[in-house]
């Protein structure tokens, strides 16, 4: 009896710890480069994005420094340090950022396809994780680090 208890008690753990293992899934625009999580090459990035299907338009871009503050009472604080509206698209679209970055910061960094006055989501990472009793879902932008 013992050892069925422990059996299924293993099991189960098992499989609430697998169910609350979740993979990222991109919304919007898929970036590319820097790779997410990686080290831009210099402190003026080449950001790489996705190409909208069926886009004539241009798009949008914007850049958050992470600041990890214990005033703010959130584990990270988002400050817009770049923004740029209207850029042109194409097959392979890309914007090397105009103003230095400042160094060994994270950034988070996100785009959007616009045709005139209207515009698509912002491009993200959701997450969606089951802990056991409930599903958390996390919604985050890109991130790279500054050399």
């Amino acid at each position: 009896m013992k050892t069925m208890l422990r059996q299924t008690f293993f099991l189960t753990a098992m499989m609430l710890t697998l169910m609350a293992c979740s993979t990222p899934k991109t919304a919007g625009l898929r970036p590319l480069s820097p790779e997410n999580g990686g080290t831009a090459s210099d402190l003026k990035p080449l950001l790489k994005w996705t190409a909208a299907k069926d886009h004539g338009g241009t798009y949008d871009l914007v850049i958050f420094e992470a600041v990890k503050g214990e005033t703010s009472g959130k584990k990270e604080r988002l400050i817009e340090v770049y923004y740029r509206e209207g850029l042109p698209g194409g097959e392979s679209p890309d914007h090397q950022v105009e103003t230095p970055l400042n160094p060994a910061k994270q950034y988070r960094w996100s785009v959007r396809e616009r045709e005139g006055d209207s515009f698509g989501e912002w491009a993200k990472m959701e997450t969606q994780v089951f802990t056991g009793i409930s599903y958390h879902r996390r919604v985050r932008l890109f991130n790279f680090f500054t050399p």
